[in-house]
């Protein structure tokens, strides 16, 4: 199994939680005055947020038929 691939599975299966800590990571780091570059957390954070909820509901479409 490639790194690539393994990286992939472990999204998959924690992606959510991957995403609320990095949102919780920044949270802390912002009461505290963080650098800025802590701000990239957020953006990466809502970003994998939104893809994880948008990928998992992709799950529910059935398969398409096949014609024989």
């Amino acid at each position: 199994m490639s790194f690539v691939q393994l990286t992939h599975q472990i999204l998959e299966r924690f992606g959510i939680i991957i995403a609320i800590a990095l949102l919780v990571i920044w949270a802390i780091g912002t009461l505290f005055d963080g650098p800025g570059g802590l701000h990239l957390l957020l953006t990466i954070g809502v970003s994998m947020l939104i893809w994880r909820i948008v990928v998992r509901g992709d799950r529910a479409h059935p398969q398409p038929k096949k014609q024989q």
